[in-house]
Formats: structure tokens, C-alpha cells, sequence
């Protein structure tokens, strides 16, 4: 039995970036007025007010178009950064950095100079090219101590510090952010980044104090992961009573949760292993669908409803995860476990058939050599000890 859980991100800016690409970039820039305009100005400003009504391909195209065209012209700097800004809306990273990191070499006097730098090393986050990403935000917090965009910058940089288990880094880099910016747009980021970092840091209890004080916030963004990471600390704990009502209560408060059927299913191992079977078959229960993940759930609620001497109930669960899983591991637990539930249920001629049948469903599997010793058991039960030879 092996528990699952989220994956390791701790800050999740992508979706941010585009509102906050457009407001900042127009604030800093403004509109261009039109007044005995060239072509390449033109040009340059249906490129602008597509990039205002975040039309990301047609901004982009144009921006391309322009900068082709009017390689001399004085919007030519500033519409290298609008580019490079469009392709980050539309997801294109890694062609967005290319063209930021010209305009930061072409441009280095350039007033915007820090916002490229910034978006740069952004790209590297979301490209999860972490030694650049450190590089590249170190370069940006180092040159840009006053800059607003610093309330993303250090969340990003801890984060990246944390992911390559520099954890020390990682506290020192977060704990400015949180004194910084304690209401920043990703505080709650940062704050969530620091308790993971203290837990990797081997500082358990105050990981543990932190990850409450996220989870016990209603309107904080990452109450459910925090939530979530200490039901995991407590299961790796082998404290099942603890995992089981915290996974339960994740389960009450995040309905809307990916993380849901995992949480489900984790609560459910902890009620077996507390032997509370009726309250780990309901927790099992309550995960539907025909994936795998469901089907290991059926399995389990078989488990727990043998656990709780439901015989029937168990065989009619573990039967038809076998009838989907014949060719897996689980399928192979399944019948074996569904010809336990037959002979507790009495039904001996049933068991004895399934038990032959697992053993020559996988005659070099773990399970067929308790197969056929327990279908030995049953003809010596039965008295037929021809029976019992021939096995």
C-alpha cells in the first residue's frame, strides 16, 4: 500500500502572468499618440492596441511584422520588449526569452531594461531551467531592489532555490520575501515555499507550525496544499488516526480539489491500517470513474468490506476488479482475495474453483503458491484427499 500525493511546485505563476504582463507593461509604456505618423508608426500602434484587447497572435505577428520591416525605427526597442511580452502570453517561453534576452543585450541602457530582465528569468521558471532562473533572478533582485515586480521575483527565486535543495538559500530568499511584501500577490506562494523549505531543512515543527497556520487560513490560496502536506507528514508518520482525520477534513473543505480522490484514497488506507473498516470501505467508496485509480479503490473497499466480515459484499467488489484487471498485479490480488471472501463466506466449491484458477492465472506469481496450498486446504476440509494429492 503506498500512499500518492501532489506534485512538488510550490509557486504556480502561470496564471498571473498575463494580466500582469499587460498592466505593467501599459502602465510603464503608455499609449503612443498619433500625429503625422509614418507607416512603420501605424504599424506599430494597430501592433499595440491589438496587444491592449490581449490579442496575443495577431500582437504577436504584427510585432514580427514591424520589427522586420522598420529594423531603424525609434519603436523598434520598444516593440522587441511587446514582442517578446506577446509570446509569454501566448505560453511561448522559450521563443519569448530569446527575444528578451536580445533586447537585454541590444538594449542595456534601455529604461526597461529591469522589466525584460525580470520576464526573462520568468521564462526560465516556467521553462524549469532552474540554474538559469536562479541566475537570471538573482541578476534582477541584485539590480532592481526597489522594483514592484520584486514581490514575484523572491517567491520565484525561493522556490527555485528549494527545488534545487538548497534549502538554506531557499529560507533566507522567503523569509525576505515574506518581510517585504507580507501581503504580496504571492505571499501565500512564498509562505508555502518557506514551510516546504523548513521541512526540507529538517526543521519538522516549525514546517509543521507553518503548514497550519496556511491550512487554518480560509481565503489563503494554498490552505488546501498545506492541508494536504501535513495529512501526508502524518501518514509518513505511521499516526493514521491524525492522517485519517486530516485527509477526511481535506476531503470536507476542498470538494472542488484535484486532490480530492487522492486524499479519498489515502484516508481510506488510513482508516485500514487503524482497522476501521467501515469507515475506510465509505471513504473508498466515495471514489468513482473506471480508471485505474478507481479500480484500486474498488479493490480496497473489497479489503475493508472483508475486513468487516461482509463477505458477499467483499466477493461482488473484488470480482469485478478482476474482470477488469485479469492481466495486472491488482487483478492478480483481486481473484486470490475474492477466493478468500468465498471461503469465509462458506461458499467452498466457489473458492476452491477460484483458487485453482488463480494459481494457473500466473503460476510464477507471488500469489499461486497460496493459491494452491489453500485449495489443498479445502479438498483435505472436503475430505478428498484424492483431490488434495492431486494438487
Amino acid at each position: 500500500m503506498a500512499k500518492v500525493g501532489p506534485g512538488k511546485r510550490a509557486c504556480s505563476p502561470v496564471a498571473v502572468v498575463c494580466l500582469a504582463v499587460m498592466a505593467l507593461v501599459i502602465a510603464a509604456f503608455g499609449p503612443t499618440q498619433i500625429a503625422n505618423a509614418d507607416q512603420g508608426l501605424d504599424d506599430y500602434n494597430l501592433a499595440l492596441s491589438l496587444y491592449k484587447q490581449s490579442r496575443w497572435k495577431p500582437a504577436a505577428d504584427s510585432f514580427s511584422g514591424f520589427l522586420q520591416k522598420y529594423p531603424q525605427h525609434e519603436k523598434f526597442p520598444i516593440a522587441s520588449l511587446y514582442f517578446g511580452l506577446a509570446q509569454i502570453n501566448l505560453g511561448d517561453y522559450a521563443a519569448a526569452r530569446g527575444v528578451l534576452r536580445k533586447f537585454a543585450s541590444d538594449f542595456p541602457k534601455n529604461q526597461n531594461l529591469g522589466h525584460a530582465q525580470y520576464r526573462i528569468a520568468e521564462c526560465s521558471y516556467l521553462l524549469d531551467d532552474l540554474e538559469a532562473a536562479k541566475q537570471e533572478l538573482m541578476t534582477f533582485t541584485t539590480q532592481n531592489p526597489e522594483d514592484p515586480l520584486l514581490e514575484r521575483a523572491l517567491p520565484y527565486l525561493g522556490d527555485v532555490h528549494f527545488r534545487l535543495k538548497d534549502y538554506a538559500a531557499a529560507i533566507e530568499v522567503l523569509e525576505v520575501s515574506l518581510n517585504k511584501h507580507p501581503q504580496g500577490v504571492l505571499a501565500d506562494d512564498a509562505s508555502f515555499s518557506l514551510a516546504k523549505a523548513l521541512q526540507g531543512a529538517g526543521r519538522s515543527d516549525e514546517a509543521a507550525k507553518r503548514f497550519q497556520a496556511i491550512a487554518a487560513g480560509e481565503s489563503n490560496t494554498r490552505a488546501a496544499d498545506a492541508l494536504f502536506q501535513l495529512a501526508l507528514l502524518a501518514f509518513d508518520a505511521k499516526e493514521y488516526a491524525e492522517a485519517a482525520r486530516l485527509y477526511s477534513e481535506f476531503d470536507r473543505r476542498f470538494e472542488k480539489s484535484s486532490l480530492v480522490p487522492v486524499a479519498r484514497m489515502n484516508a481510506g488506507y488510513s482508516y485500514y491500517q487503524l482497522q476501521q473498516y467501515a469507515n475506510a470501505a465509505a471513504m473508498f467508496a466515495k471514489i468513482d470513474g473506471d480508471d485505474l485509480q478507481a479500480r484500486q479503490a474498488r479493490y480496497w473497499e473489497g479489503m475493508s468490506r472483508k475486513g468487516a466480515t461482509q463477505y458477499t459484499e467483499a466477493a461482488d467488489l473484488l470480482k469485478g476488479v478482476f474482470e477488469k484487471e485479469q492481466a495486472s498485479p491488482l487483478g492478480e490480488r483481486a481473484i486470490y482475495q475474492w477466493a478468500n471472501s468465498e471461503r469465509a463466506a462458506g461458499r467452498f466449491a466457489s473458492a476452491t474453483e477460484l483458487y485453482l484458477k488463480a494459481s494457473r492465472l500466473k503460476p510464477d506469481g507471488e500469489l499461486a503458491d497460496d493459491a494452491l496450498h489453500a485449495a489443498c486446504e479445502l479438498a483435505l476440509d472436503a475430505g478428498d484427499f484424492a483431490k488434495a494429492r492431486e494438487l
